[in-house]
């Protein structure tokens, strides 16, 4: 028993020295605080809230009570006054709504003020000194008994009123004294019981705040210093130091780490011997073998021929390390060269004659061709000369598609070893240019329209889901043109088909002239033509519509060829393609039952397009 009882308390001194022990510490004494803090804080604003705050409440309200009583009694005085010096009824207006309200300020008064103690009293003097002063004199006024004015015991009547209610006034005054006196009492307790509150909210605050100071002291104590040492073990991992060591005084989770560390340390070392000696044994025999592959893989492993552009660049400068490498395709029906890439970005697109230069020897002859500082031609350019270029032709199969041109910044003697790198080099490279340039051929065909040159259907949806996306995600402008020839099956039925393709070919030119460069226009099917215009809000792209409706009106006016537009817009039509397809095609078919020739947005009200509809019916 006493063994276990041991290994507990080992256990809990473990636990109590860890780091979470710790954290665990610092996190309940800034609990305790923010807890204390908390039932202090409630329990002031309770205490004020449900004993404090209700009385001065009461006190305000018995004290607007009592003078509302005053100044009810005032008015009934000056009404009594006002009756007695003129005998005209009307005076004693004043005095009726007085009485109604002294009744109503009367029981809240007593509601409010009766049960305090020290109140009671006042409160009963100043209901006798109001009910005496109308006993005794309002109600003799109100029965006709009061003496004739101008007479002296009129003037008696009237010195015995104003001593009777200067009794109401002193008994009124000293009701609102004790009531002001004991809501200024209990607000003063308020204020008292708010400052006791915040001194020891502040205490508390004080103390969990010297007790969190020393908590995060220890810890800074206990992890800064083991965590700056891991560190430094690190960057020397780093730097390739194996021999580390990491001796710990600190919490049990960070020792773990630091016996990682130092085990890591002894396996990366094995490893690193190992591999250094594997390393030794292969280098000789797999270097050329490893280069080849490795370029090999880079290059063939697209069909994007830009990708593969930029590939054979930059393994050929890897090469030999030359500072620019252009890459030349050779164009058939124009029997020149093409620089379809170049490694620094410069001199892109230039042409070059076959058979001139290094560039059109190595072309022309198919072989490996190196250009001195002199400007003088070697065939072969395997250690003849000192070269500042070099060309080699790219061949599948007997032709050549193209070549390499390397440059070197200053004359340098190839050595065999490289120049067979560079040859196995640029017949991979040949290979995988010709295939991504008959893949982007294919593709090109597969999604072009061959009547109008226009990208199809098939591109239409692709590029549709694409930017749909993008509309959405970035919350871009996106819009949709449909756009229909009008009666085109009479069109072909009058001036026969060949003609009918000649105004779809020249509408597809009309299109492409009058777009934007980031607009892109899709022959949808038939005489039926789409616009996908990006970054363009529903307005613009109408705007574009009627410009293209008016053109085409123009250039067609000889063959009385015109077509009918449908435009909609993303997102008030929708985000998805077919959504937006949809609302640009309902608009182009609003627009054929308009009377044809016009452009119709999604946003026209329906009771236009009913209007649209009702011309129509009656132009037929």
């Amino acid at each position: 028993m006493s063994g276990e009882g041991s290994a507990s308390h080992e256990s809990r001194a473990a636990a109590a020295g860890s780091l979470a022990g710790r954290l665990a510490r610092a996190f309940h004494v800034v609990l305790a605080g923010i807890g204390v803090t908390a039932l202090i804080t409630l329990t002031v604003f309770g205490f004020v809230a449900y004993a404090v705050r209700p009385r001065v409440q009461r006190y305000v309200r018995g004290a607007i009570a009592v003078r509302t009583t005053l100044n009810g009694m005032i008015d009934q005085e000056t009404g009594i006054r006002g009756y007695l010096l003129t005998g005209q009824s009307k005076f004693l207006q004043p005095y009726r709504s007085g009485v109604q309200a002294v009744a109503a300020a009367n029981d809240t008064a007593v509601r409010e003020l009766g049960g305090q103690h020290a109140l009671a009293r006042p409160l009963v003097e100043m209901r006798v000194a109001q009910q005496t002063w109308t006993d005794r004199w309002a109600t003799v006024a109100l029965n006709g008994q009061a003496p004739a004015p101008g007479l002296p015991p009129f003037e008696n009547y009237v010195d015995q009123g104003k001593a009777l209610f200067d009794r109401v006034r002193s008994t009124t005054a000293t009701v609102l004294a004790r009531a002001d006196a004991d809501r200024d009492h209990a607000l003063q307790e308020e204020g008292t019981v708010l400052a006791v509150g915040v001194a020891l909210d502040a205490l508390v605050l004080a103390l969990v705040s010297i007790l969190a100071t020393r908590q995060f002291r220890r810890l800074r104590r206990a992890v800064v210093q083991p965590v700056n040492a891991m560190i430094d073990t690190v960057a020397r991992l780093g730097e390739g130091d194996f021999d580390v060591d990491v001796p710990i005084d600190a919490p049990e989770e960070l020792r773990r780490i630091g016996d990682g560390l130092v085990a890591t340390a002894a396996a990366l070392e094995a490893a690193q011997d190992r591999e250094q000696a594997r390393q030794d044994e292969l280098e000789q025999q797999s270097e050329k073998l490893t280069r080849i592959l490795a370029m090999s893989r880079e290059i063939a492993g697209s069909l994007n021929l830009r990708y593969v552009l930029q590939a054979v660049s930059a393994s050929a400068a890897s090469v030999g390390e030359y500072p620019r490498v252009r890459v030349w395709i050779v164009d058939d029906k124009a029997a020149a060269l093409r620089a379809a890439h170049c490694s620094d970005g410069s001199r892109v697109g230039e042409t070059l004659e076959l058979g001139r230069g290094v560039v059109g020897e190595a072309a022309k002859y198919g072989r490996a061709v190196g250009e001195t500082e002199t400007g003088t031609l070697h065939a072969g350019a395997d250690g003849a000369a000192a070269l500042v270029r070099l060309a080699l032709p790219m061949v599948v199969g007997a032709r050549v598609v193209g070549v390499l041109e390397c440059e070197n910044a200053s004359p340098a003697v190839l050595e065999r070893d490289d120049l067979d790198v560079l040859e196995t080099l640029s017949s991979h490279a040949a290979t995988a240019i010709e295939a991504a340039r008959l893949h982007s051929e294919t593709t090109e065909l597969t999604q072009t329209d061959a009547l109008t040159r226009l990208s199809n259907r098939r591109r239409l949806d692709d590029d549709l889901v694409t930017e749909c996306y993008r509309s959405q995600r970035y919350g871009r402008p996106l819009a949709v043109i449909m756009l229909d020839v009008d009666h085109f099956k009479r069109f072909n039925d009058t001036h026969g088909h060949q003609r009918g393709d000649e105004v779809l070919e020249e509408l597809g030119k009309l299109l492409t002239g009058v777009i934007r460069a980031s607009d892109t226009a899709y022959r949808y099917g038939g005489e039926e033509f789409t616009v996908l215009c990006r970054e363009a809000t529903l307005d613009g792209a109408a705007g574009l519509a009627e410009r293209l409706r008016a053109r085409l009106e123009q250039r067609m006016a000889a063959d009385n060829v015109t077509a009918s537009f449908g435009v909609a817009a993303a997102p008030a039509d929708g985000t998805e393609p077919a959504t937006l397809v949809g609302a640009a095609d309902r608009a182009l078919y609003a627009a054929k039952r308009g009377g044809r020739n016009r452009v119709v947005t999604s946003a026209m009200p329906l009771d236009v397009r009913d209007e649209t509809d009702a011309d129509s019916s009656a132009q037929a």
